[in-house]
């Protein structure tokens, strides 16, 4: 009987062998066939930024190097440029200084270039085990070459500082950023290269166009960046005579009253925050006089406005608010601190400061610089405060009727004394320069051009009384004037992104009217005259969706009431 066991158990272990495999090829079939069955993942499309366009014929060419950041506005510079210039960019991220040393010469090919906007610094400070990438020291070093290789291709140059780090941000540190920015700008100003401050025009906005704890930024703040660079851009291109300059028609599209309720309401500014409007003015009894108080209004979409705040201070005449936004991200109020008494003489005055996280809440208004001082405006630049101080001496009662401006003080011109004043935190101010505006000089707004060129628009109130244009390269202590053709009233003024100035100030020729004017460094053109009439102007001026934003206060319905008009103002080609 041994002999059949041993036979079937040898056919049984065959058969197993036999049909192992097959029974392990048919368990893996389904797998195998679920695997066939899953779709195969597409590699990503490619980034339209990155990609290489057609020139057309006869407009200049602009490349742009950068990074990240400069990537995400590429595709919207090159759109506002559209039939203006050719806009092209490195087909990678820039990265550090280092890439740029290795790969400029292939970005730079053989194609002639009209202009370069170019930018290094985030790779470079990133931190890698605790030290940076490129050593600031080295930064410098590499940087200053790269100039010099850019420089040789006969193209107007301008650089662009590097955009905000955010605390929180990945391997990279917020306090790293200025040395490196400076360390940049000392390179620039030693070559004469023009800078766009894009860091400076991004802080104050950051909360509402960069990512949380990222240094990149959303698809709209890369817009918002985008048309910075584009005014950047079309300066250079026209210092080079390579656009056209054909004026623009501006056109009101709507004006709505939108305050009313104190006695006398004037003196406005107005600024978007936090996705919001906000709009500032002067509530009191009278045009001089009384204990002022500062409101504030908000609203989501510029059409109906609400209370935020009301700013008051026992004793003081609170007058003539503007506002900004500090590098840390706050609201700030300027505004003038008189004393009256329960009279119409002046008394004595001192400047103001206020600040609010959320444009509710304000600290107690804080005295800065000293008795008799006016400051009227400031305006933030590479995260500093700059503004305009001037003096004058009380004088007899106001005259009824009379600007009080003009009639308050009785100084002679030696005492109108008007200098350039910056601060780091908006309240401790240091003066950089005495400006030599001569004939009363008083109310005046600084702005700065995408290249960091600064300009002033002043009010005079004797001699001419026309008003002046000023110019001025960093350190900000040489100055340039022309005189225009107009008395100023409340001056206020605006770049455009596509480089164009727009000012709006009283007009005093006939009846006294708001107007918005065409400006340039030698003359104010007015092109538009708001409705508006008798106690009139001091307009705040915003950009936003496409269309200038301008309030500005009026008697002509019979009360000093507050206006926000919308203004289509076409961009120049």
């Amino acid at each position: 009987m041994p002999r059949p066991s041993l036979l079937l158990t040898l056919v049984v272990a065959i058969s197993f062998v036999a049909i192992a495999p097959l029974a392990a090829q048919d368990a893996a079939k389904p797998a195998k066939e679920k695997a066939k069955s899953k779709p195969k993942q597409q590699p990503a499309a490619p980034d339209p930024s990155l990609a290489a366009i057609k020139d057309e014929p006869g407009l200049p060419r602009v490349l742009l190097i950068g990074d990240s950041i400069s990537i995400g506005y590429t595709l919207p510079v090159r759109e506002l440029l559209r039939g203006k210039a050719n806009v092209h960019r490195i087909q990678v991220n820039g990265g550090p200084t280092l890439r740029g040393l290795t790969d400029l010469d292939r970005w730079l090919g053989d194609g002639h270039w009209d202009v370069i906007h170019f930018n290094w610094g985030l790779h470079d400070l990133r931190l890698i085990d605790g030290k940076h990438q490129v050593p600031i020291e080295d930064y410098a070093k590499n940087l200053g070459e790269l100039v010099k290789r850019l420089e040789a291709t006969g193209a107007k140059l301008i650089w662009c500082s590097t955009t905000p780090v955010p605390v929180g941000a990945n391997s990279r540190s917020a306090a790293d950023l200025p040395a490196f920015n400076r360390s940049a700008r000392k390179i620039m100003a030693e070559h004469k290269i023009p800078v766009d401050d894009l860091y400076g025009f991004a802080a104050p906005r950051v909360a509402e166009i960069q990512k949380k704890n990222d240094v990149h930024f959303t698809s709209e703040g890369s817009r918002v960046l985008a048309g910075q660079v584009v005014a950047s851009i079309q300066h250079a291109l026209a210092s080079e005579g390579k656009v056209s300059t054909t004026p623009a028609k501006p056109e009101l599209i709507s004006v709505a009253k939108i305050w009313d309720k104190g006695p006398h309401n004037a003196f406005t500014d107005l600024i978007r925050f936090h996705d919001r409007w906000y709009c500032t003015f002067r509530e009191a009894d009278a045009h001089v006089g009384g204990d002022g108080g500062l409101r504030v209004l908000t609203s989501d979409d510029g059409g109906k406005w609400e209370p935020a705040a009301l700013v008051t201070e026992d004793g003081i005449d609170l007058r003539d608010p503007k506002l900004s936004i500090t590098p840390e991200g706050k609201l700030m109020i300027v505004a003038g601190g008189s004393v009256y008494r329960g009279t119409k003489q002046l008394k004595g005055r001192q400047p103001r400061v206020t600040f609010s996280a959320d444009g509710k809440t304000w600290s107690a208004p804080q005295r800065v610089l000293n008795e008799g001082d006016w400051l009227w405006r400031v305006t933030w630049h590479d995260g500093r405060a700059y503004g305009v101080v001037y003096t004058a001496a009380p004088k007899a009662p106001v005259p009824k009727g009379a600007d009080p401006v003009v009639a308050a003080y009785a100084a002679s011109d030696d005492d109108w004394k008007p200098r350039l004043v910056v601060s780091n935190d908006g309240v401790h101010y240091e003066t950089l320069t005495e400006l030599g505006v001569p004939s009363r000089p008083n109310e005046t707004t600084l702005r700065f051009l995408p290249d960091g060129e600064m300009m002033a628009l002043v009010r005079r109130e004797a001699g001419s009384q026309f008003g002046w244009i000023g110019a001025s390269r960093a350190p900000y202590r040489d100055w340039t004037w022309h005189e225009i053709d107009y008395r100023l009233g409340g001056p206020n003024f605006i770049q455009l992104p596509d480089g164009s100035l727009w000012a709006g100030s009283r007009c005093h020729e006939g009846d006294v009217k708001t107007v918005l004017a065409r400006l340039d460094r030698d003359g104010y053109e007015p092109v538009l005259t708001l409705p508006s009439g008798g106690d009139s102007s001091y307009p705040g001026m915003v950009w936003h969706d496409g269309q200038l934003w301008m309030s500005y206060y009026s008697s002509h319905e019979g009360k000093s009431s507050i206006y926000l008009a919308r203004i289509k103002v076409p961009l120049e080609k």
